[in-house]
Order: structure tokens, then C-alpha cells, then sequence
């Protein structure tokens, strides 16, 4: 959810055996993080940054990260 003051709020859950079944593999959460990438299009980036190969920059530049935690029930 976008706040005035510029941060975004996000919030997602999932069960571990619905993340295990998409991996293919069990899960260590002491071990993972969450990358998220992107931005506007319309984000005016300076002219020095640019994009993987063949990809946009506001499509694939990292804006924030976090350890993922276990919640217990």
C-alpha cells in the first residue's frame, strides 16, 4: 500500500509446504532472503544506470531487501 511520506507498505504469507512445492525443495529460512525489483516506468533514472541486457531498468533494478522469518501460529 503507498503512503504519502514515500515508503510502501507489503505484506504476503504463504504456508512453508506451498513454498516447498514451488521450489521443488525444502526450505532453510535462516538462510533466505526477498529481493524486490522495480520502479515506475515513468522513474527518471539518471543516465549512468542502466539495465541487465535487454531489459528496462525500472524492470530490474533492486529497490529493497529482508531476511524472511518464521511466524509461529
Amino acid at each position: 500500500m503507498p503512503r504519502n511520506d514515500g515508503r510502501l507498505l507489503y505484506s504476503s504469507s504463504a504456508s512453508v509446504d506451498a513454498l516447498e512445492d514451488a521450489l521443488g525443495e525444502a526450505l532453510s529460512l535462516d538462510h533466505r532472503v526477498v529481493v524486490i525489483h522495480g520502479v515506475e516506468r515513468s522513474f527518471p533514472f539518471p543516465r549512468t544506470v542502466s539495465g541487465v541486457e535487454g531489459v528496462a531498468p525500472h524492470r530490474n533494478i533492486p529497490v529493497t531487501c529482508g531476511r524472511l522469518a518464521r511466524m509461529e501460529p
